[in-house]
């Protein structure tokens, strides 16, 4: 029997391990023969349930941990050819006896609203360097990504991580304080406090610059109301300093901040946008995120109107998203490209001096009308 199947064999006959479930103990061991070399790399593994009965555990056990490993990038999976080891490449850039994955914790990976040129470019721009990407997904949820990011501090796999953060101001000390330096944890658009305090590697938008050029661009073209859109979903920080932007601009022109309306979308979306139809001319309205982009984009749709019924009109969109493709207005976007090399150019020099300063980039917008 190989000695990898007996580790196995082993963590299944112990029933009783302190309560940990099998299918932690399992992957725990697997990542560990992984990494440590006792599973080489192109190893090809017993199909599923074939193991799964081996060692007397169920199919739908195995899978888990085997969907986990994929997930971590440290395994590959396919119906036609089966499942292999792919242990990650040590490279020059890493130190002796570290993996080179990187974890890419995301808020979700919904391939319908998935930013096509921001998944690619961060696969292109690690590759490049070396590394070999494992995305990993939140499903929306702080909660879930903050148990991700845990996890992977102990890992052996991963040599860091790149994060579009869901965290909150908590969640992010907590992971700091156990981060070893030589663990870089770069920051994308983080939604939380400590973002405005530079305590660790950040690549943001310049959401409150790009709402600033907008709404004074806006303005000189006569409109002095702005009704903003925004959602109660993980952008929100971003929407709120996109309009603080728009309240600077409207503030430096001498008008009243009572002219900045933020109008929530929820149940009555449509009550909402029959109002927005019938606001004055000079009003703009302001899409603040996607998901605002794309509501109002099938309201008009469903109700067979022309674009031009919106009037004076601006969204703000990263590079990428399909709706960016199909604005019923202009747009204000952000270069995702740029921002996801920075990232990877950040997370190269913190892996090769722990010690440096945090830094802070922040991507400008690029104004469309």
């Amino acid at each position: 029997m190989e000695p990898w199947l007996k580790e196995l064999y082993a963590v299944c006959e112990n029933k009783e391990d302190s309560g940990v479930p099998v299918y932690r103990r399992l992957l725990d061991v697997m990542s560990q023969m992984i990494s440590g070399g006792l599973l080489p790399d192109g190893t090809r593994l017993p199909p599923d349930s074939v193991l799964a009965q081996q060692l007397g555990i169920s199919h739908i056990t195995w899978a888990k941990v085997l969907n986990a490993l994929s997930q971590r990038g440290i395994i590959e999976r396919s119906r036609k050819r089966g499942t292999f080891i792919r242990r990650p490449q040590r490279t020059e850039a890493m130190k002796e006896g570290r993996a080179n994955a990187v974890a890419v914790f995301m808020d979700a990976l919904n391939p319908a609203d998935s930013n096509h040129i921001f998944l690619e470019t961060l696969q292109q721009e690690l590759s490049a360097a070396g590394f070999r990407p494992a995305f990993i997904s939140a499903a929306e949820s702080g909660f879930i990504q903050y148990a991700q990011v845990m996890n992977a501090l102990r890992t052996p796999e991963f040599c860091g991580g790149l994060i579009w953060s869901l965290l909150n101001e908590t969640q992010v000390n907590s992971i700091l304080s156990m981060r070893p330096a030589s663990w870089p944890l770069v920051f994308m658009a983080a939604d939380h406090a400590a973002a405005k305090k530079f305590e660790h590697d950040l690549v943001l938008y310049d959401d409150f610059q790009a709402g600033f050029a907008a709404a004074e661009k806006l303005i000189r073209s006569g409109a002095d109301r702005f009704a903003c859109l925004l959602c109660e979903r993980h952008l929100l920080r971003n929407g709120f300093d996109r309009i603080k932007g728009i309240e600077q601009a409207v503030s430096r022109a001498g008008l009243p901040l009572e002219n900045v309306e933020i109008i929530r979308i929820d149940e009555d979306f449509e009550k909402k946008f029959d109002l927005l139809l019938k606001r004055s001319s000079s009003t703009a309205l302001v899409a603040a995120a996607p998901l605002e982009i794309k509501l109002l984009r099938a309201e008009l749709v469903k109700r067979q109107l022309a674009p031009e019924v919106l009037g004076r009109s601006i969204g703000f969109s990263p590079d990428g998203f399909e709706i960016s493709l199909h604005a019923p207005f202009p747009l204000c976007r952000f270069d995702t490209a740029e921002l996801c090399r920075s990232a990877v150019r950040i997370f190269c020099q913190r892996l090769r001096n722990p010690g440096m300063a945090c830094t802070a980039c922040l991507i400008p917008g690029i104004l469309d009308f």
